[in-house]
């Protein structure tokens, strides 16, 4: 079997965290209204490409609630911290 590449890998991780924080707070979406996306990426250094931060996110709620991301509207911010890299994710209907 193939290693998946890290981009695969990240997707499937945020996507199983964002599905457990979504049956957590038992939020429902509907699939054809629209969706407010608020990302704040806070990463370690400015040479990372932060497009392929707002993709990889953005291909990961979709498959968590089950919404096309062309139903996405959103607000995407981002800054450096060396010392805790992180995503801080908000999503609305």
């Amino acid at each position: 079997m193939y290693a998946q590449s890290g981009y695969k890998q990240a997707k499937a991780n945020l996507t199983l965290a964002i599905a457990f924080a979504k049956a957590s707070n038992r939020a429902a979406f509907a699939p054809r209204l629209r969706i407010l996306v608020d990302l704040r990426v806070y990463r370690p250094g400015s040479q990372s490409d932060a497009c392929n931060y707002v993709k990889c996110v953005n291909d990961a709620i979709s498959a968590a609630i089950g919404v096309n991301d062309r139903y996405f509207d959103g607000c995407y911010r981002g800054f450096i911290d060396k010392k805790n890299p992180r995503l801080e994710i908000v999503i609305k209907q």
